[in-house]
């Protein structure tokens, strides 16, 4: 049996409206996300923005150096820049190099901690700013229990959370040409 298509502009105005109500139900000033440049942390940057205004809303860019490609990085610079949106670069590799000389190295374990090390940052900036922890899981990862608990799963809301991975895609079409269509006018 096949699911039904989801309609995005009504998907979209329900997700924004989430993020607005979250915030104004937590009483926090705005959100801070993880972006790495991929699809799922674009999205939900352009829906908290669209939520939210800009000025309420940073993204934290947080790779390590030794291993994330800089296409990544340069992708969350551009989707930042596109949203006029604060963000603030930290590289994990340091963090997770001090963590390293008191353990025993495992490809697995470490995967994780670089997970939890981001989740740790995420919640930080976001007890600074006062404001949630946004977190960019789409509903593929989360039956698959592709994300590290504790890790890039430990937020305080979850936006894309009822999209699958396909959904996500089709609704970041519709959110880039919306993007353009404002550079345009």
């Amino acid at each position: 049996m096949l699911a039904a298509e989801i309609e995005l502009p009504s998907a979209k105005r329900t997700i924004v409206s989430f993020i607005k109500r979250q915030v104004e139900e937590s009483q926090t000033d705005g959100a801070v996300l993880g972006l790495s440049g991929g699809i799922d942390s674009s999205v939900t940057a352009y829906l908290c923005v669209e939520a939210l205004g800009s000025r309420r809303v940073m993204g934290l860019i947080m790779p390590d150096l030794r291993a994330t490609p800089e296409e990544d990085v340069k992708d969350a610079r551009l989707v930042a820049s596109e949203l006029c949106m604060e963000t603030k670069e930290i590289d994990v590799a340091p963090i997770h190099k001090a963590y390293m000389k008191s353990l025993e190295p495992n490809r697995l374990a470490e995967g994780n901690l670089r997970a939890r090390i981001r989740m740790s940052l995420l919640y930080y900036h976001a007890n600074l700013l006062n404001r949630l922890a946004v977190g960019t899981g789409d509903r593929s990862e989360m039956l698959l229990g592709y994300f590290t608990k504790y890790g890039d799963g430990g937020v305080d809301v979850l936006p894309i959370a009822d999209l699958y991975k396909t959904e996500v895609r089709r609704l970041g079409e519709v959110l880039w040409d919306q993007q353009a269509d404002r550079r345009e006018a």
